[in-house]
C-alpha cells in the first residue's frame, strides 16, 4: 500500500557510534541531482518473466520524470541495475552481478505480504527524515495483473506510486491520509468541533460515502467521527495543483508537489492526526526532505539545487545474482597468544581457532566461495577462494584455520589480501564479503595501513564486517564496516560471552537468496564458565517450522574434555559415544547431528566438567527449516548514526516473523556485554507496545533503549526470543488497504486474525555501540508520551478520563518521578507555549495520580474535572518528568469541546431559555496547530421535559468534508450523553 511500515522510531543525538543503520547497506549516490546506482532486485522465488523487466524499466522511467516535477527539478534518477536471481536462465543481455545483492537492493521484487496484499510499501525502521529499508513490489502490481483491477485505475500511475514510495525509503517523509488500522482515523474533529478529512490538505473537492454500500455514512458511536467504512471519494477531474500531495492522492492528476509551509495551495495541515504530523512533530513533509542531507549540506548550505536537465531518462542494466563470496581474514599476531581468563587459561588463538572452525563447518552456506587470509606483521594467502560444493570442501577449509599467534600486527595488510584474492583472474571484486577477526591496535608505520585499504576496499565495492576481539581492538575496525556498507560486532573476551561466534554467524548469514533456503537457524546459544566437577543443564525448544539437519554442538577447552547429553522429547539420549557425534578434538568441539527431521518440543542438554580446572563450554543448537511452512526468525539490530551529543539514544531492535507475518507477545531479552568488566552485562527487555523507542504497537518488531552506559568503549549486543508462557501469536491479516484508492469502493475490508504460536527459541547477534564520550550523571530524560488519548468523557460533571503508555526515568526504562498535564484553549497555544499554560493540579483529579506514575510501558489513567467556563473547546498534553528534573518532550495534544448549539430543526420544540440548548460532544486527536475549516454539524433534538434526545445529526459539507451533501443517520449515544472515544 501506498505507505511506510513504521517499525519503531530510532531517535539519534549523542555521541555513539554504531554500523548497524537504517539502511546502511544502500550504495545509491546521489550527485549533479542524479541518483545513480539504484538497485531492483527480483527474489528467487518469483517465477522468470522478461515482462517484469520491461515493465520495470517503463515505471522507472516515468518515476525519474515524476521526480524531478515534484523534487522541483533537484532529483532525477541517472542509472538502475536491475538484478534477476540464480534461478532464473542465462541471457546474453545479462551482465555478471558485481556488487548487487538481493539483501543490498533498494527494491524488491517479491511474493505479496499480507499485511498489503498487492499495495506497495516500504519497510522502514527509523524516525523522521531517516531512510528506510527496502521498497516492496508484487510481480502483479508490476504487470499490471492485479485482480482487483488495473493498477492504474486503483492507485494512478505506477510512476506516481514509485516516488510516493521512494519518499518512505530516500526521505523518510510519511503518509498524510487516515490509517484506521494503525490509529490514524480517515476523520477527526479539529480544534473548532468541524469533521475534517485526514490529509494534507483542508482544501480537497470531493464526497463522503459508505464505501461498501455506496449508502450514507455511518457514525462510530464511540466517537462521534463517521466509521471506518466513510471514506472520502475526491473528485478525479479537479483542476487545481493545491488539491492533493505526492503523499496524500498522489493519483489526482494536478499533483506535482509535496506540502510545504507555504500560506499557499501547497500549504501543509499540521494538525490532521496522521502519521507524517506524528513522527515528524507537524513538519511538513517538503520541510523534511529539503533537510534532509540529500539537500542540505551540515552547515546549511543548499546543495543539488533547482537545475534543468536534457533528459530525466535513466540507463538500465539486467544483472544476474552471483553466489555469495567470501574471505575471512584472520589475526595471529602476538597479542592472539594473550589469556582473557587466567583461571580458564585459554589464549585468544585457540578460541579463534575453535570458533572459525565451527563456523566454516557449520554457518557458510552450500555454494559459496570462501578464501582466507592469515596476518601478523604482514599478510599471508592461506585459501583462494574455493567453492563448497560438498561436506569434504568444507573440512579441507575448516583444516585450514590458523591456531599461532607472533609478530606484530598490520589490519591493512590482511585487508589488502583478501581484495587481491576477491580480484584474481581478473575478477570484480565488488559484492565480496570480507570478515576480519583482530585483537589489538595497528602498529604505526605499517603499509598499507587499514585507513588506505578502507579506502581500495569501498572504492571496488567490497563489504567488510568486522569483529573485535578485546576491548582494545583498534578503533578503526568500526569504520571500515561502516565505510564499506557491513556491520561490526564485538567480543570482550568473557568466558561467559559467546558474542564472538553470534556475531561471525551474523556476519555470514543469506536471506533472500537460493543459498538461504540452505542456511542454518541459530536455536540457541550460550558459554558458560565451569568450575571442576560443575554440571550445566538448559533445555532448548524444536518448534515444528525447523527441525532439518539439527545440530548440537559442544564446544570445550581443557584437554581432558566434558561429558554431556542431549535428551530427546521421547526421552532418547544421546552422549559422547553415539554414533551420530562427530568429533574434532585439536578444536575441541563435538557435534551431534540428527538424522533426518528430529522431534518437535523440549530438547534437555546437560554438560559436566570433568577437568581438574575450571574451563569454558559453548553450547549451540542449529536447525534449517521445514519444508511445511515458512520457519519462525528473528533478527536484531541497533539503531545507527554518527552521534553528536550526550546522553547518547541507543536503540536495540528485534524483527519477529513467520514468513511476512509478525509474531507478538513474544519474550524478546537483549543481552549487553559492557567495556568496564568482562564479567559485566546488563539485560533489557524489548517490547512491542507502541511506547518509548516502539512506534507501532503489535507490528512484530521490539524495541527498546539502552541506557546502562559504563563508561567510553564498546557495548556488544545480542538478543534471545522465547515463548515461555504461550502468549505469543501470529497476527495475520486478509488485508485491505490503509491508502487511498482512487475508487474507494474498490477497497476490501481489512480483518486481522491471531493464531496461538508453539513454544520456540531464536538468538541473534545485533552488533556493537562504540560510546566515544560518557558523564557519570543521570542525563536521560523519560521517553516522549506520543499515544495520549481521551478515554471517556462525562458531560453532566465535565470529567475528561484519558490515558497514555508510561515512559520511563530513562527514556523507557524504570518509573518517571511525576507527570506535568497542562491544559489550555487552543492547540495552537498549547504546542508554541506549553510551560505557560495552565497546569492541572491535584484538586481537578477525580482520579489517578499525577506523582505517582506507574512503570514504564503500562497505562496511566488519569480523570480531569474541567472547569466550567465560556471556552468550547479545552486541550491537554502532558510530559513525563524523572527525579533529576530531567523532562521529555510535551505528548501530542487531545481536544475535547463542549459545543454549545441552540436547538433547531425538525422536531425541535423551541423556548425561550437555556433548555432551549444542548450539549454535543466533540473528541479528537489532533497533532498540530493549524486552523483547519472544517464542516458545520446541525444536530436537531426532540426535547421533553428535562430530557434531550438527538433526533438527527446532519453534515453541511464545507470544502474538506464533501461537495454534496451527505447525511448521517441518527446518532444514539448511551448515557447521559457519556461516549468513549480514542485520540
Amino acid at each position: 500500500m501506498l505507505r511506510a511500515v513504521l517499525v519503531s522510531l530510532a531517535v539519534v543525538s549523542s555521541l555513539l557510534v554504531t554500523l548497524c543503520g537504517a539502511n546502511s547497506h544502500t550504495r545509491v549516490k546521489f550527485e549533479d541531482n542524479a541518483y545513480s546506482d539504484l538497485v531492483i532486485a527480483i527474489h528467487p522465488d518469483v517465477p522468470e518473466n522478461s515482462d517484469i523487466i520491461d515493465r520495470l524499466k517503463e515505471i522507472v522511467t516515468d518515476a525519474s520524470e515524476y521526480l524531478h516535477i515534484t523534487t522541483r527539478d533537484r532529483a532525477y534518477f541517472s542509472s538502475v541495475s536491475i538484478l534477476v536471481p540464480e534461478t532464473w536462465q542465462d541471457k546474453p543481455e545479462y551482465l555478471a552481478a558485481t556488487w548487487e545483492t538481493y539483501d543490498g537492493s533498494d527494491v524488491h521484487i517479491a511474493e505479496l505480504n499480507p499485511e498489503f496484499d498487492h499495495n506497495p510499501y516500504v519497510r522502514t525502521y527509523s524516525g523522521c527524515g531517516e531512510k528506510g529499508e527496502y521498497m516492496h513490489l508484487t510481480p502483479e502490481f508490476v504487470l499490471d495483473e492485479v485482480s482487483l483491477g488495473s493498477t492504474d485505475y486503483l492507485w494512478g500511475p505506477s510512476g506516481r506510486v514509485f516516488i510516493h514510495e521512494w519518499s518512505h525509503l530516500r526521505y523518510g517523509v510519511f503518509d498524510e491520509y487516515g490509517i484506521p488500522t494503525e490509529g490514524y482515523p480517515n476523520y477527526y474533529f479539529n480544534e473548532n468541533g468541524r469533521i475534517t478529512v485526514t490529509g494534507c490538505k483542508i482544501n480537497t473537492p470531493g464526497y463522503s460515502r459508505n464505501y461498501r454500500t455506496g449508502g450514507r455514512c455511518g457514525t462510530d458511536p464511540a466517537t462521534g467521527l463517521p466509521d471506518e467504512e466513510c471514506q472520502f471519494f475526491p473528485y478525479l477531474t479537479t483542476t487545481g495543483t493545491g488539491q492533493g500531495s505526492v503523499m496524500f492522492m498522489q493519483f489526482l492528476d494536478p499533483v506535482d508537489h509535496f506540502c510545504d509551509d507555504s500560506e499557499g495551495e501547497h500549504g501543509h495541515n499540521a494538525d490532521a492526526p496522521n502519521k507524517q504530523n506524528r513522527v515528524c512533530d507537524g513538519r511538513s513533509t517538503w520541510d523534511v526532505i529539503s533537510n534532509t542531507p540529500d539537500f542540505k549540506a551540515e552547515d546549511g548550505t543548499e546543495i543539488n539545487t533547482p537545475r534543468e536537465v536534457p533528459s530525466t531518462e535513466p540507463t538500465f542494466r539486467v544483472v544476474k545474482a552471483r553466489k555469495p563470496r567470501y574471505v575471512l581474514v584472520l589475526d595471529i599476531s602476538g597479542s592472539m597468544a594473550s589469556i582473557d581468563d587466567m583461571s580458564i587459561g585459554i589464549e585468544r588463538r585457540a578460541l579463534l581457532h575453535q570458533t572459525v572452525y565451527k563456523l566454516v563447518q557449520e554457518a557458510i552456506p552450500l555454494g559459496s566461495s570462501v578464501g582466507m587470509v592469515k596476518f601478523h606483521s604482514w599478510a599471508t594467502r592461506l585459501q583462494e577462494l574455493t567453492e563448497i560444493a560438498t561436506e569434504a570442501d568444507r573440512l579441507a577449509l575448516a583444516e585450514a584455520v590458523p591456531n599461532e599467534a607472533s609478530g606484530g600486527t598490520c589490519i591493512g595488510c590482511g585487508l589488502i589480501e583478501a581484495l587481491e584474492i576477491l580480484s584474481m583472474n581478473n575478477a570484480d571484486p565488488a559484492g565480496g564479503i570480507v570478515i576480519i577477526l583482530s585483537d589489538g591496535e595497528e602498529n604505526n608505520g605499517v603499509s598499507p595501513n587499514i585507513t588506505v585499504a578502507t579506502q581500495q576496499l569501498s572504492a571496488a565495492g567490497v563489504i567488510v564486517h568486522s569483529v573485535t576481539y578485546s576491548s582494545n581492538g583498534d578503533h578503526r575496525m568500526e569504520e571500515v564496516a561502516e565505510a564499506t556498507h557491513g556491520r561490526a560486532f564485538f567480543f570482550s573476551g568473557a568466558a561467559d560471552s559467546n558474542s564472538l561466534e553470534d556475531g561471525l554467524r551474523e556476519a555470514v548469514r543469506v536471506q533472500n537468496s537460493a543459498a538461504a533456503r540452505s542456511s542454518s537457524l541459530q536455536l540457541y546459544s550460550r558459554a558458560i564458565k565451569l568450575a571442576a566437577g560443575e554440571t550445566f543443564n538448559a533445555t532448548v525448544l524444536i518448534d515444528s517450522t525447523v527441525g532439518e539437519n539439527t545440530e548440537f554442538s559442544f564446544g570445550w577447552t581443557d584437554e581432558t574434555g566434558v561429558q554431556w547429553t542431549v535428551t530427546s522429547p521421547t526421552k532418547t539420549v544421546y552422549n559422547n559415544r553415539s554414533s551420530e557425534v562427530s568429533y574434532n578434538h585439536h578444536a575441541k568441539i563435538a557435534t551431534l547431528k540428527m538424522p533426518g527431521k528430529a522431534e518437535v518440543g523440549s530438547w534437555v542438554l546437560e554438560v559436566l566438567n570433568i577437568a581438574g580446572s575450571a574451563q569454558r563450554v559453548v553450547l549451540t543448537v542449529t536447525s534449517r527449516p521445514s519444508a511445511a511452512e515458512p520457519p519462525i526468525t528473528a533478527a536484531a539490530w541497533l539503531s545507527g548514526s554518527d552521534l553528536q551529543v550526550w546522553p547518547p539514544r541507543a536503540v536495540v531492535y528485534a524483527e519477529v516473523t513467520q514468513g511476512l507475518s509478525p509474531i507478538i507477545g513474544a519474550r524478546v531479552l537483549a543481552t549487553v556485554q559492557g567495556p568496564d568488566d568482562q564479567t559485566n552485562s546488563y539485560t533489557l527487555q524489548l517490547r512491542d507496545d507502541g511506547a518509548g523507542a516502539d512506534l507501532t504497537r503489535n507490528d512484530g518488531t521490539y524495541s527498546a533503549y539502552f541506557t546502562q552506559f559504563t563508561g567510553i568503549g564498546r557495548y556488544s549486543v545480542s538478543a534471545a526470543v522465547t515463548n515461555p508462557d504461550g502468549q505469543a501469536q501470529l497476527r495475520t491479516s486478509v488485508a485491505g488497504s490503509g491508502a487511498p484508492f482512487r475508487d474507494p469502493t474498490k477497497m476490501t475490508t481489512t480483518t486481522t486474525s491471531y493464531q496461538p504460536v508453539e513454544s520456540f527459541e531464536r538468538t541473534s547477534a545485533a552488533g556493537v555501540f562504540q560510546l566515544l564520550q560518557f558523564k557519570p550523571e543521570d542525563s536521560f530524560p523519560p521517553s516522549r508520551i506520543t499515544d495520549l488519548e481521551v478515554v471517556k468523557v462525562s458531560y453532566t460533571d465535565r470529567t475528561v478520563l484519558m490515558r497514555w503508555t508510561a515512559p520511563g526515568d530513562d527514556y523507557d526504562q524504570g518509573q518517571a518521578s511525576q507527570y506535568d498535564l497542562r491544559m489550555g484553549h487552543s492547540t495552537r497555544s498549547l504546542r508554541a507555549g506549553f510551560g505557560q499554560a495552565s497546569s492541572v493540579n491535584g484538586s481537578m483529579l477525580t482520579s489517578g495520580n499525577l506523582n505517582q506514575p506507574v512503570p514504564a510501558g503500562y497505562s496511566q489513567y488519569i480523570e480531569v474535572l474541567v472547569p466550567v467556563s465560556d471556552d468550547k473547546t479545552v486541550v491537554f498534553a502532558v510530559t513525563a518528568v524523572d527525579d533529576n528534573g530531567n523532562t521529555g518532550g510535551t505528548s501530542n495534544i487531545v481536544t475535547v469541546t463542549f459545543d454549545y448549539q441552540e436547538s433547531y430543526g425538525e422536531g425541535s420544540e423551541a423556548t425561550s431559555g437555556p433548555s432551549a440548548a444542548m450539549i454535543g460532544a466533540i473528541v479528537g486527536g489532533v497533532l498540530g496547530a493549524a486552523l483547519i475549516i472544517g464542516v458545520s454539524i446541525v444536530i436537531a433534538v426532540k426535547i421533553s421535559g428535562n430530557k434531550t434526545r438527538i433526533r438527527e445529526i446532519r453534515i453541511t459539507p464545507r470544502d474538506n468534508f464533501g461537495a454534496d451533501d451527505v447525511d448521517l443517520p441518527p446518532y444514539s449515544p448511551h448515557g447521559k450523553l457519556a461516549g468513549t472515544a480514542h485520540a
